[in-house]
């Protein structure tokens, strides 16, 4: 009897002692952050920004795989099929959870069901820009210039964001640009500045420099207030289409089923690096305006966008590229 006691009890205390090696904290290996468009961009940056800032927390490395395409697509599909176990997350633009779902009617991820949100990291303007070759000094005098010239002028877009933020102004003030989309707003900001295309719709952060070095000329911002980025470029409310207001922002996200305090910690820890300093002097050089909210309000704010944006592309008859 003292025999088979002592035998269950050793194997007791060897299972104890492997228990650890079975059962690892997280995070133990590498995070990775799926980005749905090319590096250089505003996703890109906030990604690349934020990721930096957790990696230090987390004492883990944050690894960004850019996954361009198909406006996000791409990188949220992956997303959506990754495991929940926190070492693959999703940063994601408003266009890939609130304006693809109005969009396609055969989208392969939903982003309440194959999704939970983490926090906003970023909301910036979209700005209309233009080739300096093109004579139009405001967004007044583009208007006139495209009704001049019905579909012989084009603009670039880097996401759907951007073409739902133009196209609204098109079918409001009845002008025709004919669109031209590029797979990141790097890509469509380096075709705008070589007169590939003649007026540019970006966000503002692979924007600006060129804007500031006079290769681009910016006409107007499509947020209620003007950005502080560039204070003498006056919004669109203001000239052409009161009201107008529309702001894009970027959220974290990690797959459906992402143990809840896993998802608490890289909320904690991504809301403590938005607030550091040096993160706010580099979102404002790129004039991205930091923002955190816990994942109940940044669910509640997607719900609110899919329905503003469903009537918008009904009334539009906006149609994918």
């Amino acid at each position: 009897m003292g025999w088979i006691l002592f035998r269950a009890l050793a194997s007791a205390a060897l299972l104890a002692s492997a228990a650890p090696v079975h059962a690892q904290a997280w995070p133990s290996k590498p995070i990775h952050i799926l980005v749905g468009f090319p590096p250089g961009g505003g996703t890109d940056i906030i990604a690349r920004v934020v990721g930096a800032k957790m990696q230090e927390a987390l004492k883990v490395p944050f690894v960004i795989e850019n996954r361009g395409g198909a406006t996000g697509l791409v990188a949220s599909e992956v997303g959506a099929k990754a495991a929940p176990d926190g070492y693959t997350l999703l940063i994601a633009v408003s266009g890939q959870f609130t304006m693809n779902p109005v969009l396609y009617s055969n989208l392969r991820y939903d982003p309440f069901k194959d999704f939970v949100p983490i926090t906003l990291l970023a909301q910036f303007p979209i700005v209309i820009a233009v080739h300096p070759s093109v004579p139009a000094k405001s967004i007044q005098e583009l208007v006139t210039l495209a009704k001049s010239q019905p579909g012989k002028l084009n603009y670039g877009t880097g996401g759907v964001g951007h073409v739902i933020a133009f196209e609204m102004m098109k079918q409001a003030l009845g002008f025709d640009i004919q669109h031209v989309p590029f797979k990141g707003g790097a890509q469509a900001s380096q075709a705008a500045v070589a007169g590939d295309v003649q007026v540019l719709v970006l966000d503002i952060g692979p924007a600006l420099p060129p804007i500031k070095a006079g290769r681009l000329r910016a006409l107007a911002v499509t947020t209620a207030e003007r950005s502080p980025a560039i204070p003498d470029v006056p919004t669109l409310a203001e000239t052409v289409s009161p009201g107008f207001d529309m702001i894009l922002w970027v959220g974290l996200f990690a797959p459906a089923g992402t143990p809840t305090n896993v998802v608490s910690t890289l909320y904690r820890e991504a809301t403590r690096a938005l607030k550091a300093p040096e993160t706010v002097d580099r979102l404002q050089s790129f004039a991205m305006s930091p923002g955190w909210m816990p994942p109940e309000r940044l669910a509640a704010l997607m719900k609110t966008e899919i329905a503003r944006y469903g009537a918008i592309v009904k009334a539009a008859n906006i149609k994918p590229d």
